[in-house]
């Protein structure tokens, strides 16, 4: 059979849903539960595919006679399969946090794996049957093979492309009926006749209109936050934003900001406040300060309050920004951001200082993490580029000579957060020259039991016995604990650590891994060391249980439903191939699944601080990957050579790989100060040699074997799900213990080795 144009759209619209469907369930199950489950549901929705490979393959049941009809099938189920997620995901979230009222973090227990084991059965149905449609396509028609791969890639890069408009526009559950409505015009492609498949696309239309004026899927009460109280409700592609009756703004149900208003501004209102501690420094108050992260306004409100002359606000959240500040709350807000001493700019705040060229007397971030995930993994966190020693050294850079850079985090003791803030900037400080261990003449850190919030001032300058004498009558004044400063105690656990150094052997002796973090390994909240993974707390808020069981989860799953079925199908039917090139051909799709998968995972990463935030990252670079992959498949099919179209195309994107860990972090920050239509455009040119080199891998193969009749194909498929599934974990964990320019080094090798394997794999096979 060969592929008409109906069939190629319908494939390329199952694609589009298909990723839709993966990016709306990581906000989904973020909203709803913790930002670990996203990272669980990507894991899933590989291994859905990858498990259809298996069932193309094993199923006899499947011919060319009934293709058209067993591929719209596939896509209706998915198209049942979503509706069925999304209602069980709302009506049965798993307990993470504050749900009983208080603010005990569960443990993981005996009722969470059944809820885990559930939600997990029902997130891979649907990914299981979308899966099925393209390995139907890839085995059976065999002749258009680049043309089925090219638009199968077309269609999941479109989806990339507008998943954020889509989320924007419906909210998260009414996105899924959209993936629906999609996946069920495809299905009435596939069928090609009766006028019964429109009705089913008709029906799904009138279910999303119903779902927007009444819902009938909604996010439940989840986290503590009770969903009557909820008055404004907003989606976009990396947060869930509400505000209840109280002015309480929350991100995914978790992070929280209050909206401020201006009326109630008043000099010295802000001495209280711990996070404002930074103003007792001045003398008359700062003139230009910055607030990253300022959601409702309240360091905006302070730092006017404390005589600040300009505040510069950078908001990554536009909904908070704009549609809550500037326009649902403006009265309520007493036009807090509208103010003309207020500017308000929607970005990343470390993309802004960057490309900033204004000196600032205080640079000021207070508890600026949400906690909740975005759909370019659980560990990429909106504001994890933040707390790295470049971005120090930016901060530290755009400093007036008295200015300093204040941040507030919540009070760990001498261990965790704490620590890590101070070694953090005990270590920029050693990037402009302060000697190691002569941290504390330029540092002051203090606490607030009450609230158990503490406060770092970091001044660029050693602190004077002036600004000394300034910050600790404010503490004596208002209760504040001074824990660190020029003159405290040496024997303090902090102080000791600083007067060792940020690198010393007393730091790195600790049972936590308390090194600044850099760009290159940029997670700020994780400090588990390696032989920790075996001893998690299993609490249900520890990411290393969840490295753990992902790990355990997506290995197990993959070797019961795609690798066991394989192998007793094989012996049951009997070896079809010599065993040497069995192992050949798998090994091959194995490398190329994992390779890819890899590479994608670092290069989220990289261009993550280049445009401003993950989801902006995971938007422009699955576009740009998945189109340019899906050209270099199209190019597939004017090859006349195939093992050396392999070869070349392995090494080359094995070449371009290591450029990209090596060479690209230099490239982008000489150019981060672009505007962002400019680095969007910089982003696509640099990502597309890399996917179109790796288009030409999978479809090249495909063709060869399909010419040779070689039935691996759809075993092929689902050992590079399984790879695929596996190495999502696996970049995850190489990326935080060892860096993003090692993970791209490892899809480097990856792709070396498969490209040797796919040439010799082609010259055997055409050989005969």
């Amino acid at each position: 059979m060969r592929a008409d144009r109906t069939i190629l759209t319908g494939i390329s619209l199952a694609c589009f849903a298909n990723l839709l469907l993966e990016v709306v369930i990581t906000r989904l199950f973020s909203a709803t539960m913790f930002y670990h489950f996203t990272f669980l549901a990507v894991a899933l929705a590989l291994f859905g595919i990858a498990a259809s490979g298996v069932y193309v393959f094993v199923n006899s049941a499947v011919t060319e006679v009934d293709l058209r009809e067993q591929m719209a099938r596939a896509t209706r189920r998915f198209a049942v399969g979503a509706l069925v997620l999304v209602a069980y995901s709302m009506a049965n979230p798993m307990d993470i946090i504050i749900v009983t009222g208080s603010n005990a973090i569960p443990e993981f227990s005996s009722r969470q794996v059944w809820q885990l084991a559930f939600i997990v059965g029902v997130t891979a149905v649907p990914f299981f049957y979308g899966g099925v449609v393209v390995s139907l396509a890839l085995t059976y028609l065999r002749s258009d093979t680049g043309r089925v791969y090219a638009w199968d890639l077309a269609g999941s890069a479109a989806a990339a492309l507008v998943t954020g408009a889509i989320l924007s526009w419906v909210g998260g559950p009414s996105a899924v009926i959209v993936a629906v409505i999609v996946a069920l015009v495809a299905a009435a492609l596939f069928e090609g006749k009766g006028n019964r498949r429109w009705a089913y696309v008709g029906a799904a239309v009138l279910l999303l209109a119903w779902n927007a004026r009444a819902p009938i899927f909604r996010v439940p009460t989840s986290k503590g936050v009770k969903s009557e109280t909820v008055r404004f409700e907003k989606w976009n592609s990396f947060s869930r934003v509400t505000v209840d009756n109280t002015g309480t703004v929350k991100i995914d149900a978790s992070a929280s900001t209050h909206i401020e208003n201006l009326a109630t501004l008043r000099p010295g209102m802000q001495e209280p406040e711990v996070t404002a501690l930074a103003h007792a420094v001045f003398n008359g108050g700062p003139h230009e300060v910055l607030v990253i992260g300022p959601g409702g306004g309240r360091d905006v409100l302070h730092a006017l309050a404390g005589g600040a002359t300009h505040v510069t606000g950078v908001e990554v959240n536009p909904i908070i920004a704009d549609r809550i500040m500037k326009e649902r709350y403006l009265k309520e807000s007493g036009g807090l951001y509208t103010d003309p001493r207020v500017h308000v700019v929607v970005d990343d705040g470390r993309s802004f200082v960057r490309r900033s060229e204004q000196k600032y007397d205080m640079i000021q971030a207070s508890l600026v993490d949400t906690w909740a995930a975005t759909a370019a993994g659980a560990f990429a966190l909106s504001e994890n580029g933040l707390y790295t020693l470049e971005a120090f050294e930016d901060y530290l850079g755009h400093l007036t000579d008295r200015g300093l850079v204040t941040m507030t985090r919540w009070h760990t003791g001498p261990h965790a957060e704490t620590a890590r803030l101070l070694l953090l900037g005990a270590a920029a400080l050693e990037t402009i020259g302060v000697a190691p261990g002569a941290a504390r003449s330029h540092m002051f850190y203090a606490i607030n039991k009450k609230n158990g919030l503490g406060t770092m001032v970091l001044k660029k300058a050693a602190l004077t016995p002036e600004d000394l004498t300034r910050l600790t009558k404010r503490c004596v004044d208002q209760g504040f604990d001074i824990l660190v400063s020029p003159t405290s105690d040496a024997t303090n656990p902090l102080a000791r650590y600083l007067d060792a150094g940020p690198y010393s052997a007393l730091v790195a002796a600790d049972v936590e891994n308390l090194a600044p973090p850099t760009d290159d390994r940029p997670f700020f909240f994780y400090f588990k060391r390696a032989g920790g993974l075996l001893h998690p707390t299993w609490m249900m808020n520890d990411p290393g249980l969840w490295i753990v069981l992902s790990l355990t989860l997506v290995t197990l799953l993959s070797a019961v439903f795609v690798l066991l079925p394989l192998v007793l199908h094989w012996r049951k039917q009997g070896p079809s191939i010599e065993s040497k090139d069995r192992g050949l051909i798998l090994g091959y799709f194995g490398l190329v699944g994992f390779a890819f998968i890899v590479v994608e995972v670092a290069m989220l990463q990289r261009f993550t601080l280049f445009l401003g935030h993950p989801s902006y990252s995971l938007l422009v670079v699955l576009f740009a990957l998945l189109l340019s992959t899906a050209v270099g498949a199209w190019l597939t099919t004017r090859v006349t050579r195939p093992a050396r179209a392999v070869l070349i195309a392995g090494l080359a994107a094995a070449a371009l790989a290591v450029l990209d860990g090596f060479v690209l972090p230099g490239v982008l920050r000489s150019l981060i100060q672009l505007s962002l239509p400019v680095r969007v455009v910089i982003s696509a040119i640099l990502i597309a040699p890399s996917g179109i080199c790796m288009g030409f891998m999978m479809p090249t193969i495909i063709r060869v074997l399909n010419d040779a009749n070689n039935p691996l194909v759809p075993w092929g498929w689902g050992v590079n799900g399984a790879t695929s599934v596996i190495g999502t974990v696996i970049a995850t964990v190489v990326a935080i213990y060892a860096g993003f320019t090692v993970t791209f080094c490892l899809g480097a090798a990856c792709y070396v080795v498969s490209s040797l394997l796919g040439a010799r794999m082609c010259r055997r096979i055409t050989a005969g």
